[in-house]
């Protein structure tokens, strides 16, 4: 025990001086500490002229049926496991996954938890975040807005469309490349519709204000 969390200690100060992810760090620390022990454990109990065949081929059966009887947890552990390695996202990120939208609060062997928008704490079994289509908002900071505006059936729609992009230049954090781009689409019953589509740096500026402001 005494060496299995120094080797811990040691795996975990070593992959964080490499500056290696901290979920990828904890697991990779947390595996070598049970290999040490569970290495630890067959030489103890050969010391004592144990057979370790046998029991280790017992441990197998049972470990069959356990995983036959609990293969639900056992999958959310796989999906854990594989989440950490593969690292889709990260503690922190703004992702939408399984029906739900948020920020990753914690990320464990068993589930993950998300901070929903409106400020729930919703824990959802590795398996579904593994086997789901995963949104990362925050990997791609620059995000596109629409807006829809409607204007008179006797307006220039030249001086409109001009009128239009000069107002979304002065929104905050608005990108020039690509440029905002104007589409007249619909004839509406009292106007002609257009959409406005324009890109945005949510690092500058929350995606609810870019609308608010343009």
């Amino acid at each position: 025990l005494y060496i299995a969390n120094w080797t811990f200690r040691l795996v975990r100060r070593a992959l964080t001086a490499r500056k290696m992810d901290p979920e990828l760090t904890l697991l990779l620390s947390r595996l070598s500490r049970w290999t040490v022990i569970i290495l630890g454990i067959i030489a103890a109990l050969q010391q004592v002229n144990f057979n370790v065949s046998i029991f280790v081929a017992g441990l197998g059966l049972v470990g069959f049926t356990l995983g036959f009887a609990f293969q639900d947890i056992a999958k959310n552990f796989i999906a854990g496991v594989l989440l950490l390695l593969q690292q889709p996202f990260d503690i922190g990120d703004a992702i939408e996954v399984a029906g739900y939208g948020g920020t990753v609060t914690d990320i464990e062997i068993r589930s993950t938890t998300i901070r929903t928008w409106d400020g729930k704490h919703v824990i959802i079994p590795n398996a579904d975040v593994y086997t789901g289509v995963i949104t990362n908002f925050s990997r791609s900071p620059k995000r596109r807005l629409e807006l829809e505006v409607g204007v008179g059936y006797g307006s220039n729609l030249e001086e409109v469309t001009a009128l239009v992009k000069q107002a979304i230049a002065g929104v905050e954090g608005v990108q020039t490349d690509p440029a905002p781009v104007v589409s007249f689409h619909t004839f509406g019953d009292s106007s002609v519709n257009l959409t406005v589509y324009f890109w945005v740096d949510t690092a500058a500026v929350g995606l609810l204000d870019a609308r608010d402001q343009a």
